[in-house]
């Protein structure tokens, strides 16, 4: 199993090290860099400078992800106090970025081997490597030393190229020389950035563990990106950070939750435990009385013989004969939303049986999955809304997965394997109000109880199981005492006590939900359970919440900004006072900053929390507060964090585990967020293979044979103990050994005139092995998917131009339906998905300014959340969306509609949305509609009795003005009188200009000549692919191409926005709406206008003031004021660039017209 690999970081996002300037890199392979040091016909001396070489090197692999690096070596006179040094061997270390130490050593050798025989020339270097010459005083040639600041003025001297010398390190014999970090840049336009280290004494430790460790490196074949760096004193304080968050009182006692509850039942019976809403409330009494039925009738259904029912005789009969209960056994829970799944819960563990939470909004196929991989004994249902019926069926449909424990009990000839699964009831009407009414009974009821409620910290509590963007799902499995720690940590940071009050919004078959459910009945409080609607609506959840005096809540960043928006339009001061005295938990997905600051000004305390499911729901949280707002805090209690830098498993391990090689990431350096203690489940249930995999043994356990998690999230120490998470491991693909980067390659393929459109993917294909018999090996190779373009001759082009659109509609359907399969592939790449919040997915998105990366997520946040705030602003209730995508809009409106559909051309995006809105826990959305369909099918909705339509980022694929024509006036047809038409994200054909003289300016490289930009901008404007238009257009063709009376107006707005990109610089939205009375109506015929032009009659905003507050004598007032060539600030610096491209001549070199402006 090959290990995920860190993702690599971007200049300036490592604190304490910035990405170096320079030349272009050569990115070819490195040649020979199998062969070993060893073989190597090398001096001492050379031989030494390898070392040292490649410990700095893999100290600069650490620091900065790159495996491409310059240097320059030197033999220096003893002590280095010459003002110039000898011509430099120039070296070129470069390697693939799964490279191994032994890799890096012997390219290193081959480097410096090749340097010596040849003779050097100036480059752009990236460090310098320094060995002094030895005089035979003590001092070994390895004894790698900092450069002092005296050879700064030596490295300005003329043996050395001038450009972006970044760190620089010497291998000295002199025991007194210096320590200290020396960054040395030349003067010259393109040095501005340097490498900053935070620490000196740090990174002088770093580098000599980097050479300390460099042999036991070659043995054990690491690789080049867990090189160890780290010192005994910082990892040493890393474990005393993980020691603070010791609790042992919560693991030294026999807790369980069923057993704490029932304490709290005896000593506060009557205090209200669970609500569902304002209904009336259960008593502690009551729920744990509910509990015991429950747990009684299972215990019953499973362990009584048949005939023997289900009586209180009976079952402690059978309790008797089975004196470990249920425990083993995994029970299926499909009950909706109230105090009845609080008690069936409770009930499962009160019999040592674990519980499979199951969400009824699911789809039949995905409950039956799931209830055959975990194993179900039965299954605790209600005959109220069918649920017994729905249970039956999904029960019919499963189907064992391969590879799992199931599909090896289940053979082929199981139609259904699971058609006689026990079912009980929770909804037996007579017997519950009977019992529930005896007060008499509450002792005996409890007594009875004793026997159910002794179980061991061991006992499996729950089976959750995980939702991925792809595969199938996998049951993780929880124990109590993990439960028990989790929640004992919840209640010692957020400081629950009796009076604490939760409102459960969260979907059972989500992990956090656990919190909800299980925190308020740990400290004696009160549960509030949402119904499925309220949940949905951030007014009806934020009046919930102070009906019912809610003072503690935990929700997704997505619900909190929908909550703090809905608190916006609340009037008086009490909701603000309401607020300010609430605990507020929030994670599931990363928490913005934005949104942070929001919540810390706004709500009384707030706690990021991080965790994955795999070790039991929150495992880091922190206090929000200035100046990491977005910090992931501390561990919780008895929970170990350790940031690593993983290697694949070394060859012959004899135990999987045993393969993994870890070295823990200095402060501040990114590694991948492993997590110990006592929340790490015991992994997945029947997938022993994928347990190995992703839970290693824990390299500082305690105790033999204990596990950590691998959770695939980059992240990093900060100086003060804290955490800090920065997204997903890389999505790159491997192909023969080597890491390609998907988007590169589109981008090349997509500059050649003969192509239109183009994805790539990486493709399993069937290769038969030369000279081996039997089936063929499956190897990947690249696939690339295109849609040619109709090139032809420019002179062609023109006169095509000159004769007008030839109005062949049908021929534009046709092009229109063929991006359908493109964007099925482009869909299918998740390259921008965080799967804990599946409404920011950006994949696709390509960003122009920086080919084969898509956009920044800030970036995109603002981008979407203005296109949305628009369209709120339309306030749509029945609405449909013509190119839905990755589902970015219809997440976020969907929940303020009572019915939305979804369509898009793309299988592959519309399956994507589908899962999420029957799967994803935040966004479960059962009026929302999929469908197949292009952007001129509206009318195919028509039924839907539609009052908005939406098509945004679609139209630049628009393959002519007849088409965008037809979709206009389709969308308008299908919407009722006084409903709107939204087309958003319109690139501006007057802006072409603007547009690829700024992106060709921000790419070229800076030593390019102007001229040669100039020729990439004219070029990017007449070959242009995409469908640009002319705002103006729009009024033309409301008087001149739609049907008489089927739009009374067009609003045109530009796009608003703090980020200067092609988002918010170059695009623009039109709203059409509807007449409202169905009469003909002259988009703004009669009108009076009074028309200003900016620069001419108007230079200022006071200016335009000065107009509007006119009131002269026998003034006639116009019906409209309109204002011509107002200047969008945003775009100063293209309008001074295109004044600067029309004389060429005036800047030596690209470099220099980027900084003159």
């Amino acid at each position: 199993m090959a290990p995920a690999n860190l993702r690599a970081t971007t200049a300036g996002s490592n604190p304490g090290v910035t990405a170096c300037a320079g030349s272009e890199r050569d990115t070819r392979g490195a040649g020979s860099a199998m062969a070993s040091i060893a073989h190597k016909e090398l001096s001492a001396s050379e031989a030494s400078d390898a070392r040292a070489l490649a410990s700095v090197v893999l100290l600069l692999r650490r620091y900065t992800d790159r495996h491409d690096f310059s240097a320059g070596v030197f033999t220096t006179p003893q002590g280095i106090r010459t003002a110039t040094l000898p011509a430099v061997r120039t070296v070129r270390v470069t390697f693939d970025e799964d490279a191994t130490v032994p890799q890096v050593l012997a390219t290193c050798a081959d480097a410096i081997a090749a340097a010596t025989h040849e003779k050097s020339a100036d480059v752009s270097l990236d460090f310098l490597v320094l060995r002094a010459a030895h005089d035979g005083s003590d001092g070994g040639a390895d004894d790698v030393r900092i450069l002092d600041d005296q050879l700064e003025a030596a490295l300005r001297g003329p043996s050395v190229s001038p450009q972006a010398v970044a760190f620089t390190v010497t291998t000295h014999a002199a025991q007194d020389a210096a320590y200290s970090v020396h960054s040395a840049v030349s003067p010259g336009a393109d040095n501005d950035a340097v490498s900053i280290f935070s620490d000196l004494e740090l990174t002088r430790g770093h580098l000599g563990t980097s050479l300390a460790a460099l042999d036991a490196s070659v043995e054990a074949n690491v690789v080049a990106h867990a090189h160890p760096l780290i010192t005994l004193d910082e990892l040493d304080q890393q474990h005393r950070w993980n020691a603070e968050c010791a609790r042992p009182a919560l693991l030294t006692r026999a807790l369980t939750l069923p057993g704490v509850i029932l304490a709290a039942a005896r000593s506060t019976p009557h205090a209200e435990a669970v609500s569902l809403e304002s209904e009336g409330a259960w008593t502690y009494r009551q729920l744990v009385s509910r509990a015991r039925r429950i747990a009684a009738k299972l215990t019953a259904a499973l362990l009584v013989k048949p005939g023997g029912g289900a009586s209180s005789a009976a079952t402690a009969a059978a309790a008797a004969d089975h004196p470990l209960g249920l425990k083993g056994h995994v029970v299926g829970v499909y009950l909706g939303r109230g105090p009845e799944l609080l008690a069936a819960l409770l009930a499962v563990q009160m019999t040592r049986a674990a519980y499979l939470p199951l969400d009824p909004l699911y789809p039949a196929e995905r409950v039956g999955c799931m209830l055959l991989d975990a194993g179900v004994s039965a299954v605790i249902t209600s005959n109220a809304e069918g649920l017994v019926h729905r249970v039956e069926v999904a029960a019919r449909a499963a189907v064992p997965a391969p590879g799992t424990d199931a599909s090896t009990k289940h053979t082929s000839s199981d139609a259904q394997p699971l058609a006689n699964l026990p079912t009980v009831l929770v909804d037996d009407a007579d017997e519950d109000a009977a019992a529930d009414a005896d007060a008499d009974a509450e002792e005996d009821e409890l007594e009875e109880l004793r026997t159910l409620t002794h179980g061991s910290p061991d006992d499996l509590a729950y089976v959750l199981f995980t939702s991925g963007s792809t595969g199938r799902p996998k049951g993780v499995q929880v124990t109590q005492r993990s439960l028990v720690n989790f929640l004992g940590s919840m209640a010692e940071l957020t400081g629950a006590d009796e009076s604490t009050r939760v409102c459960a919004v969260t979907t059972v078959c989500f992990d956090i939900a656990a919190l909800e459910l299980f925190l308020p009945a740990w400290v004696g409080g009160r549960l509030v359970v949402a119904s499925e609607e309220t949940a949905r609506d951030p007014d009806a959840l934020s009046a919930l919440m102070q009906s019912q005096k809610v003072n503690t809540m935990q929700a997704t960043p997505t619900t909190w900004r929908m909550l703090l928006a809905a608190a916006e339009s609340e009037t008086g001061e009490a909701g603000d006072d309401y607020r300010r005295q609430l605990t507020a938990l929030v994670g599931g997905e990363a928490l913005p900053t934005e949104l942070a600051g929001a919540m810390l000004r706004k709500l009384g305390r707030t706690f990021n929390v991080y965790g994955p499911t795999e070790t039991t729901v929150w495992s880091t949280a922190a206090r929000v507060s200035l100046p990491h707002l977005t910090s992931i805090g501390r561990p919780v209690a008895n929970t170990r964090v350790y940031i690593m830098a993983v290697s694949e498993p070394v060859p012959g391990a004899s135990e999987p585990d045993q393969g993994f090689l870890m070295s823990p990431s200095p402060v501040g350096v990114p590694g991948e967020i492993c997590i110990a203690g006592a929340g790490v489940s015991l992994g997945y249930r029947g997938r022993q293979d994928l347990t190995d995999e992703r839970f290693p043994l824990d390299p500082y356990a305690r105790k033999p044979g204990e596990r950590m998690y691998r959770t695939g999230d980059l992240g990093m120490y900060r100086a003060d103990g804290s955490l800090q998470c920065l997204g997903r491991l890389d999505h790159q693909v491997k192909i023969r050994g080597y890491r390609v980067e998907l988007g590169e390659i589109e981008t090349a393929l997509a500059a050649l005139p003969e192509v239109e459109q183009a994805v790539v993917m990486a493709r399993p294909v069937s290769m038969a092995v030369a000279g081996v018999d039997g089936a063929p090996e499956e190897q990947m190779q690249l696939v690339a998917y295109l849609i040619e373009s109709d090139f032809v001759p420019e002179s062609t082009l023109e006169d095509d131009a000159r004769k007008g659109s030839t109005n062949d509609l049908a021929k534009d359907l046709a092009e229109a339906v063929a991006w359908g399969a493109v964007y099925d592939e482009a869909y299918a790449v998740r390259d921008a998905l965080d799967e804990t919040d599946p409404s920011l997915n950006f994949s696709g998105y390509g960003n122009s300014y920086t080919p084969g990366k898509v956009h920044e997520v800030p970036v995109v946040r603002e981008w979407v959340d203005t296109i949305c705030g628009r369209i709120a602003a339309l306030k749509p209730r029945r609405a449909l969306e013509l190119g839905c995508g990755n589902g970015m809009i219809l997440l976020r409106l969907a929940k303020l509609c009572e019915r939305f559909v979804g369509t898009d051309l793309s299988t592959n995006a519309v399956e994507f949305c589908r899962q999420v809105i029957t799967e994803h826990p935040n966004f479960i959305l059962p009026h929302c509609g999929l469908d197949i369909a292009g952007a001129h099918e509206a009318m195919r909705f028509v039924h839907e009795r539609l009052d908005t339509v939406v098509c945004n980022g679609v139209s630049m694929y628009f393959p002519s003005a007849d088409y965008l024509c037809s979709v206009v006036t389709e969308s308008l047809a299908a919407v009722e009188p006084g409903g709107h038409f939204f087309l958003g994200d319109v690139r501006n054909a007057n802006l072409l200009r603007h547009f690829h003289a700024s992106v060709q300016t921000f790419t070229a490289p800076a030593a390019g000549d102007v001229a040669s930009l100039v020729v990439a901008a004219t070029a990017g404007v007449k070959h242009e692919k995409e469908f640009l238009v002319d705002p103006a257009a729009f009024l033309v063709m409301a008087r001149a191409h739609l049907p008489p009376g089927l739009c009374d107006r067009i609003t045109v707005d530009m796009r608003r926005g703090w980020h200067r990109t092609e988002f918010g610089m170059y695009r623009y939205d039109v709203v059409f709406r509807r007449t409202a009375d169905g009469g003909e109506h002259d988009v703004g015929g009669g009108a009076q206008y009074k028309l200003h032009t900016w620069d001419t009659d108007m230079d200022s905003l006071a200016a335009v003031e000065a107009v509007l507050s006119n009131k002269a004598p026998g003034a006639k007032r116009p019906d409209y004021l309109a204002f011509s060539g107002v200047p969008d600030a945003r775009l100063a610096y293209e309008r001074i660039l295109l004044a600067q491209l029309n004389n060429p001549t005036w800047h030596a070199s690209a470099g220099a017209l980027r900084g003159s402006l």
